[in-house]
């Protein structure tokens, strides 16, 4: 039985954990995604960095800043696409594909009652 190029499928793993020379202030991360719907699919790496930042004594308040970075790579099979118009040159007839870089940017505020959190991602985009 061969593969059936209709069902979606997505694959992602992501791991974090704390430097232990740092007391607890300093993270890392690294995360992997990988998505195929039909002609299309979807690969994106990444790795990140936090600092946190206790408030209080007890440690139990931190503000903590994180960064991350990565790329995304995007393809296509245009052999496989069915056209209605042969000529529509936005359309690739072969194989295709794109990477583009990713950066990102958070602040993250905890207590043990309530936290606040702000982000920016996709911070190497052109605006759309």
């Amino acid at each position: 039985m061969g593969r059936d190029s209709r069902i979606p499928k997505t694959a992602g793993a992501s791991i974090d954990w704390l430097t232990p020379a740092a007391e607890d202030r300093m993270a890392l991360s690294a995360s992997f995604l990988h998505e195929e719907l039909g002609p299309q699919k979807t690969l994106s790496v990444g790795a990140g960095y936090t600092y946190r930042i206790p408030i209080d004594e007890s440690g139990a308040k931190r503000l903590c800043f994180g960064i991350g970075a990565g790329f995304t790579q995007y393809r296509l099979d245009g052999t496989v696409l069915t056209y209605v118009d042969e000529h529509d040159n936005s359309i690739p007839v072969t194989n295709a594909s794109h990477i583009e870089p990713d950066a990102n940017f958070g602040v993250f505020y905890y207590t043990p009652t309530w936290y606040a959190t702000a982000s920016i991602r996709n911070l190497c985009r052109p605006p759309a």
